[in-house]
């Protein structure tokens, strides 16, 4: 079946048309496209560069005019180049998601293209909708002579139904747009929402999978989303999309906005987009269903007619899109480069090179494989002897991961932050500042003797911790020596704001509010919530009076809080006093002297003096003699 508009054209003259040479005119718009697409392609490269540089905190206004225009149009380039592939991609996926399926759902998605979802759901109902293709298809009832097993008819359809079928009706009433763009159409509508629903369902598999797996592996979020996606796509592919009345539509379309809104930048960029393509694809093959094929009436050839319209350059958009928000998310790698000066070597991070000489991007590597101090230097021209390139990428990261809501904010100037829920890994990790040596500490001196890049600390003034018990050597002189013949070495990470103190320490927190530990006795007594009191001490915990009901009540705030910074918030008020600001997690990994861990660091140690293995719970006969039984204890806030 055909349009109106369609009849009109006399298909000897839509020949002539298509074979007749371009007039100037249409030479002239082809190579306005062409230039227009360049200088997109150069816009586009010097987005994605500028979006760079502020992801990687380097001074933007001077780094930016540095780079060549050429450097910029290759960006840009290639970054169209990497998406139309992936968008291929995409594309091809959407059209396998209804490879079993769409011979029975094809009728129904070229209705939904021609009328729109209502109409369509309407017409399904008073059963105009029904095509010859579903009434071939439909198995015959009771009165028709059908078989009244009705397992075995059931049997028979799920049978038809699992054929793989990728063709569709020979009788279609096809949309306008063609049966393939239909079909990709169609594949975007499931794939959008099962992939978002599946993402969802995968962050909440996400934290039992890394407690059983310790560490967490790779594949944490990203084989349950697979697997999970792929079920639903399959089941929503099967059930047609006329399922369902306009709210449950809606309802769906706004899950995959908050799906978006609570992931990662790019990931939520990217399910934008692929909504946005369902539903404009769905508008503009509704439109041209509406028109019929006018436009192959006017002569134009078919890839002329496609460069001409908006939907090469709504697909740029696109890609533009998806690749700036990729490229706003740490970490950001640059060339690394080692330039040889009468200095000696300098290493960093490639940016550009003028005829002042070579721009280089440095950085102060953290512990936690993040970086700061990021700056742009250079290394002029008559102090080069040499430059090489090295094979490992120079990374800056921030250490943030932020969310599409929170990179609206910032680019607003606001510096609010909403949560980012669903952080998928999209690059390679890589050593920050190309493995340059962690930041000193302000307080304590090298420890080669302990291991490479070890820090060790004075002791507490007179041998004794914040708030901790007497030493070995005042409390038992004779064991002391034998203490310390095999006490443990305790190495902990700059990474890790927390190791061995005493009990009192801990008893000595201060919370946001200046409330101290309290021990609490039920059911007589409660912990006033805000009004100060005298913090418990070691005497207070021992066994006379106490009750197996007692507890202790720590202040951090909010209370049972998963993420341990009010812990140590806590902890280090308790330690430098309520007046001291507390320093951020920044600043203590750029500089973990501030802490000062060596003024409230405690071992506990036990000695079970004579131990006989034949009183063993698995006695070894082999073993003959008693041995001297020591114990370390350690207790962390």
């Amino acid at each position: 079946m055909t349009s109106g508009t369609e009849r009109s054209v006399d298909p000897g003259l839509r020949r002539q048309g298509e074979d007749r040479p371009a007039d100037p005119l249409e030479i002239a718009e082809v190579l306005g496209c062409i230039v227009g697409a360049a200088v997109c392609v150069y816009v586009i490269g010097w987005l994605i560069t500028l979006v760079r540089l502020t992801a990687a905190r380097v001074p933007v206004d001077a780094s930016l005019p540095m780079i060549s225009n050429k450097a910029l149009f290759v960006a840009g380039l290639r970054l169209v180049v990497v998406m139309a592939i992936v968008f291929a991609a995409i594309c091809a996926i959407a059209y396998a998601v209804h490879a079993w399926t769409w011979e029975q759902r094809a009728p129904e998605w070229h209705s939904v293209i021609k009328l729109g979802r209502v109409e369509a759901r309407n017409r399904q109902r008073r059963g105009a909708g029904v095509h010859p293709s579903r009434a071939r298809n439909r198995q015959p009832g009771p009165r028709e002579g059908a078989h009244p097993n009705r397992g075995a008819a059931l049997v028979t359809r799920v049978g038809h139904a699992l054929r793989p079928r990728s063709r569709p009706p020979a009788n279609l009433d096809e949309a306008s747009v063609g049966d393939p763009f239909v079909r990709v159409i169609a594949g975007f509508n499931v794939a959008v929402i099962a992939a978002a629903l599946g993402l969802a369902a995968a962050r909440v598999l996400k934290t039992p999978i890394d407690q059983a797996w310790p560490p967490a592996p790779w594949w944490d979020l990203i084989v349950p989303w697979a697997l999970i996606s792929s079920v639903l796509a399959l089941f929503l592919a099967w059930i047609g999309p006329l399922r369902g009345r306009r709210v449950v539509h809606g309802v769906l379309w706004a899950a995959i906005v908050v799906v978006a809104f609570v992931c990662s930048a790019p990931l939520g960029v990217l399910l934008l987009t692929w909504a946005a393509i369902a539903s404009l694809g769905r508008l503009y093959g509704h439109v041209r269903s509406k028109r019929g094929r006018g436009a192959v009436a006017t002569g134009r050839p078919r890839h002329l007619q496609f460069v001409l319209s908006p939907l090469p350059w709504l697909l740029l958009t696109i890609y533009a899109l998806v690749g700036i928000a990729y490229h706003a998310m740490p970490p950001v790698t640059f060339s690394q480069v080692l330039v040889t000066t009468p200095a000696g070597v300098r290493v960093g991070g490639y940016l550009a090179r003028t005829s002042a000489g070579v721009y280089l991007v440095a950085c102060t590597p953290l512990a936690d494989a993040t970086s700061t101090n990021e700056l742009v230097s250079l290394v002029r021209r008559g102090n080069i002897e040499g430059t090489a390139t090295g094979t490992t990428p120079f990374a800056v990261d921030s250490g943030t991961r932020p969310s599409l809501p929170t990179l609206a904010l910032h680019a607003f100037g606001i510096r609010a932050s909403t949560p980012s829920w669903i952080r998928p890994e999209l690059r390679a990790t890589h050593p920050t500042c190309a493995g340059e040596p962690l930041p000193r500490p302000s307080v304590g001196y090298p420890a080669p003797e302990l291991g490479a890049g070890v820090t060790a600390g004075p002791a507490p003034p007179g041998d004794r911790a914040n708030d901790g018990e007497p030493p070995i050597e005042q409390t038992s002189p004779a064991i002391a020596a034998l203490a310390r013949r095999f006490q443990p070495t305790i190495l902990v990470t700059d990474a890790d704001p927390f190791w061995p103190v005493s009990v009192g320490a801990v008893l000595a927190d201060l919370g946001g509010y200046r409330q101290p530990s309290c021990l609490q006795h039920l059911p007589q007594d409660t912990c006033p919530p805000r009004n100060p009191t005298p913090a418990p001490t070691l005497s207070d915990l021992g066994v006379p009076g106490s009750d197996p009901d007692d507890f202790l009540e720590y202040p951090v705030n909010p209370p049972l809080d998963p993420n341990p910074n009010g812990q140590i918030d806590a902890f280090l008020r308790g330690q430098q006093g309520r007046q001291t600001p507390l320093p951020t997690l920044r600043q203590r990994l750029a500089d973990p002297g501030l802490l000062n861990p060596w003024a409230s660091a405690q071992v506990y140690f036990y000695y079970a003096r004579n131990s006989d293995p034949a009183t063993w719970p698995a006695p070894n006969p082999t073993i003959k003699g008693k041995f001297t039984a020591l114990q370390y204890w350690f207790f962390y806030p």
